[in-house]
Parts: C-alpha cells; sequence; structure tokens
C-alpha cells in the first residue's frame, strides 16, 4: 500500500519575524521555510545566494522541519511563538504565494516585519 504524502504547516517567530515552514511527509520529506507577510495573508520563499528556493530534506519530517528551524534561527534569530493575527487558521487555510518577491540573503529582516 501506497502512502501518499501529507503537507504539514507549523509557524513561528524567529527574531521577531513571522515565518512559515512547510513540510512534507513520505518519500522523500522535505521543510520549506517562508516569511509570512500582508497581516498573514501571503508568504514569501526564501532563497539562497544563488536565488534558488532554500529546502531541508531529512529522514523523517521531523528531522526536515528541525533543519529548517536552525537555519531560520541562524539567519533572523531566536525562535519564538507564532504571532496572533486576529483570525484562527484552518487546515483548509490558503497562502498567496509571492513568488516574484523572495526573501534573499541579505535582506533587511526588520523589513520583513508587518
Amino acid at each position: 500500500m501506497s502512502r501518499l504524502p501529507i503537507s504539514i504547516d507549523s509557524e513561528f517567530t524567529f527574531g521577531g519575524v513571522p515565518c512559515l515552514v512547510v513540510t512534507t511527509t513520505g518519500a522523500r520529506p522535505t521543510a520549506w521555510p517562508y516569511v509570512i507577510g500582508d497581516t498573514g495573508h501571503a508568504i514569501r520563499p526564501l532563497v539562497d545566494d544563488a536565488g534558488q528556493r532554500v529546502e531541508f530534506i531529512g529522514r523523517a519530517s521531523d528531522d526536515a522541519l528541525q533543519r529548517a528551524v536552525d537555519y531560520l534561527e541562524t539567519r533572523f534569530g531566536i525562535r519564538g511563538p507564532a504571532r496572533h493575527w486576529g483570525q484562527a487558521r484552518s487546515q483548509w487555510h490558503t497562502w498567496t504565494v509571492l513568488h516574484e518577491s523572495p526573501v534573499c540573503p541579505g535582506d533587511d529582516c526588520r523589513s520583513l516585519v508587518p
């Protein structure tokens, strides 16, 4: 029996910067970090110096998530609780992904905080 991958969204702040990590389960557990903007309605992907989307692969989804968390702590600062956006998120929450506006290394993270 083949299992379908499941996507898990985890929200945190890192140095005050609101972030989302989307983690998948399955044969290739992967985590993708984003910065949350637009008062909690849109997310911006993180890219490396070459402009490639940052992703973390692990032996399990928890391992991939931990790698993403370690990266975000190094990039933005200490992990904290998720922001309260004034609305509850459901499992069916849809994000607007701003692919044309990624977060690049060297971006001033103070400008990323809503």
